[in-house]
């Protein structure tokens, strides 16, 4: 079989095809003579289908079709190709294309039994090839040649251009003959990942994939244009990209063979404001045993959390769009409030601080004096066993205050004479004006002087006498 004769063909139109059939039947009918002995055809695949480079994919980094070889189908016996007309579908795998602008070219040896072989229709997932075959006396052969293919996109699965019809023409099976295999090759495809955005005042924020391979090297655009160099991988996973201002980011990956990959996503982040920044107030001393004091924010922000601390103790509230109030606060130091974003989580110090500090309460002493005393005596002299400087001391008779407030003196205090009643001290420790009851409450009571009745009797006796009487009225 001659180059010549193996390649020539032809392209009949469909009234051509028509009128060439009739004339076929007419003559067959009238000429054809002998048994057709069957056997097999023999597919030769195509070749240059395998290892095709990511980027020529649809969606790859250049794309573009490949052009495979020739696809042979030789007769294995006469009558392979069964008289009169033969119709072989091939198709390609799922995620692959063919060209339909670059329509294969069909031949066959002339001479022998084929008269014709025409594309009986080209779409990108199928090729029709019609066979016009006049007897079965010869060894026939066709020729597929200059087909292109294309995977639709970079992570198209392997497989191969198979046949779904192939009518009268032994030794091919349907979807099992090989007609030539595809694949894909080139770096594998990640994912590319980043936070939603960086806060103000910040670098920016890390690029990442989910995954590397060793003797790749990774290449980052923004907005189509390359930015910085590009990175060698490492086989980790995840692998980090470095730190990037705002941006869309997309990732091309090369290996060594210059076969390229895009990888999946786009890392689009931008900067993310800090939280306003108010003032902080309040704070101040208070007295040991008490509430405590607050802390207060002039202004805040929908969706900011603020959280006032002083490094031990810590107080957090969510923004209102106006002024916080923070405790009362009894952990005493100095308290600042940091402000975060409850979305971007971006923090900041709010402007000064306030200081709590606890007060000390005056000491405590004892109040002195007799519980009681006889009517006549007019009182008892109530006291306080010591006394502090910068303290006063104030006595009460229940709940009215007896005189003055005594200064302390660092020690005891005398508050005079008092008549009955209950008596109870209350100290205050300036400055800060904490103060203190007193150990105890004394209990005073008066009582009454005897009734006074007249003496008689007596006068004088002889000596050794038994003397005389003294009487009492009653």
């Amino acid at each position: 079989m001659s180059n010549v004769s193996l390649h020539r063909s032809m392209t009949i139109k469909n009234t051509k095809c028509r009128k060439a059939m009739n004339f076929i039947f007419a003559s067959l009918l009238c000429c054809f003579v002998g048994n057709a002995v069957h056997a097999a055809v023999t597919v030769t695949a195509a070749s240059g289908g395998t290892n095709i480079c990511h980027n020529k994919a649809a969606d790859g980094t250049a794309p573009a079709f490949t052009t495979l070889g020739t696809i042979t189908v030789t007769e294995g016996a006469t009558g392979d190709f069964a008289p009169f007309i033969e119709t072989l579908v091939i198709n390609v795998p799922a995620g692959w294309q063919f060209n339909t602008a670059a329509a294969p070219t069909l031949g066959f040896t002339a001479g022998r039994d084929i008269m014709a072989v025409a594309n009986g229709g080209f779409s990108t997932t199928a090729l029709t090839v019609t066979i016009i075959t006049l007897t079965a006396t010869n060894l026939d052969a066709i020729t597929i040649a200059g087909l292109q293919v294309q995977p639709l996109t970079q992570a198209s699965a392997a497989g191969n251009i198979t046949a779904s019809i192939a009518t009268n023409i032994t030794g091919i099976t349907t979807g099992v003959t090989n007609f030539g295999s595809l694949s894909e090759t080139g770096p594998a495809i990640f994912t590319v990942s980043s936070p939603s955005g960086y806060c103000a005042g910040t670098p920016g924020a890390d690029i990442t994939l989910s995954g590397s391979q060793g003797g790749v090297n990774y290449q980052l655009y923004n907005g189509g244009a390359i930015s910085g160099g590009a990175i060698a991988g490492t086989g980790a996973a995840p692998f980090d990209l470095g730190i990037h201002t705002a941006g869309s980011y997309t990732v091309r990956a090369t290996d060594g063979t210059g076969c390229t990959s895009n990888m999946l996503g786009t890392a689009t982040f931008a900067v993310d404001p800090l939280p306003n920044v108010y003032t902080v107030g309040g704070g101040g001393g208070y007295c040991a045993g008490g509430a405590g004091v607050n802390i207060t924010l002039s202004s805040s922000d929908a969706g900011v959390v603020y959280t006032a601390s002083n490094g031990i103790a810590s107080s957090t509230l969510a923004g209102t769009l106006g002024a916080l109030t923070f405790g009362p606060e009894t952990s005493a130091g100095t308290y600042t409030v940091q402000a975060q974003n409850a979305t971007t989580g971006c923090t900041a110090a709010m402007s000064g601080s306030a200081t709590v500090s606890i007060l000390p309460s005056p000491a405590q002493f004892t109040v002195t004096g007799a519980t009681s005393y006889c009517a006549s005596a007019g009182g008892v002299d109530i006291g306080l066993s010591g006394s502090a400087g910068s303290t006063t001391y104030q006595l009460y008779n229940g709940a009215a205050t007896v005189g003055p407030a005594l200064s302390g003196t660092g020690g005891t205090l005398d508050f005079g004479i008092q008549p009955a009643g209950s008596y109870s001290v209350l100290a205050t420790l300036a400055p800060g004006g904490c103060t203190a009851p007193m150990l105890n409450t004394l209990t005073v009571t008066s009582n009454p002087n005897p009734n006074i009745y007249n003496a008689a009797g007596g006068g004088a006796y002889c000596a050794g006498a038994a003397g005389v009487n003294i009487t009492l009225s009653s």
